[in-house]
């Protein structure tokens, strides 16, 4: 059996939120810092043998770059004056993003394994799909609540897309603006039974009505792996769009596919 610990390292020039939810130092016994200084630059695990670490979701590689050294540094409890082989730099790096610092990310890679002598590793994760994918819903009702405009869509935030309600964010809509940029204001939710199913708050140029199919973006990556039957809720076919602009059906999801999820043959 391995002996596992949690940490998290903070680094004072770093003014960084993490939900909860994310913070792997946050549970399982996880050991923080006592100084009281804010922003966790590193999250990860010390394994047997190796260091496995976090870069903040969605962050650059300038933050990993400051948090590098407090990896391998004398910050981690129980590691003080030993490196760590291999040393895991995590997920989080967005590498496939437009001006993304390749070069920063290289040096420090370099720059790590030849100080410390240690085989460096990346995890890109979500970089391979960055925002890749596309969730197309229908409007199933219009409403209001006041002053609030409802739309409730077949789709559900806690089903297809639970990662709005756990970090939370709000995910790209085409044609959409901020809540009062365009004319038109609307919240827009889910049909199951939990009523926080609340996908957010968008404008448009008109009113949404019965029928209308709305378009999400960068819904290739944690909507696919994170998507579940809740309230009985259908899981969306995956179709491939081609580069000559047709479509075709990859995979249909139906009720058998629901049952077998709940042992039923």
């Amino acid at each position: 059996m391995r002996d596992i610990l949690f940490f998290a390292i903070s680094n004072p020039h770093l003014e960084i939120l993490i939900p909860e939810l994310y913070k792997l130092a946050a549970g399982a016994g996880g050991v923080h810092r006592p100084d009281g200084r804010k922003g966790h630059a590193v999250e990860g695990i010390v394994l047997a043998g190796g260091v496995d670490g976090h870069i903040p979701e969605e962050e650059t590689v300038a933050l990993g770059e400051r948090g590098v050294e407090a990896v391998v540094a004398d910050d981690i409890p129980g590691q003080a004056g030993r490196a760590a082989e291999p040393l895991n730099f995590g997920g989080g790096h967005h590498i496939t993003r437009p001006g993304y610092d390749l070069p920063t990310l290289e040096r420090c890679i370099t720059e790590t394994q030849t100080k410390y002598g240690v085989q460096v590793y990346l995890e890109p994760g979500e970089a391979w799909a960055l925002n890749a994918g596309y969730l197309v819903t229908t409007v199933l009702d219009t409403l209001r609540n006041g002053d609030t405009s409802l739309a409730i869509l077949d789709m559900s935030a806690a089903c297809h897309t639970p990662d709005v309600i756990e970090m939370p964010y709000r995910p790209p809509l085409l044609d959409a603006g901020e809540a009062g940029e365009k004319t038109h204001t609307v919240r827009l939710g889910g049909p199951t039974c939990l009523a926080g199913d609340i996908i957010g708050d968008y404008s448009f140029d008109a009113p949404l009505a019965e029928g209308d199919k709305l378009i999400f973006g960068d819904m290739a990556i944690y909507t696919t792996c994170k998507n579940n039957t809740f309230n009985g809720m259908p899981l969306p076919p995956i179709w491939l769009l081609g580069a000559d602009g047709n479509c075709r059906e990859l995979v249909h999801f139906g009720y058998q596919d629901f049952k077998m999820r709940l042992g039923a043959m």
